[in-house]
């Protein structure tokens, strides 16, 4: 088997703890799992190999504070997390 996009189970959110690694990297908006009642999200997204137990979890974008009006800022490039046999 190959790598498929999938919804993450909730069984599975709570065995990887996806809630806190997501806020870990989330510094703005809105944490979990209060964003999971918001209306265009309601479960986790990633990329997964059930058979070799591998998985690419999207986090967030990278944020950057050298901005003119000291806010952070989105940037260009994403955090992702790859989980490799544990």
């Amino acid at each position: 088997m190959s790598f498929v996009n999938a919804y993450v189970s909730e069984k599975d959110a709570k065995k990887y703890d996806l809630d806190n690694l997501w806020n870990k990297y989330r510094s703005i908006g809105t944490k979990m799992p209060e964003l999971l009642n918001s209306f265009d999200v309601h479960q986790h997204a990633w990329c997964v190999d059930k058979e070799r137990g591998y998985w690419l979890f999207y986090c967030n974008y990278v944020m950057t504070y050298d901005t003119p009006s000291g806010l952070p800022q989105p940037t260009s490039k994403k955090i992702f997390i790859l989980h490799v046999n544990g």
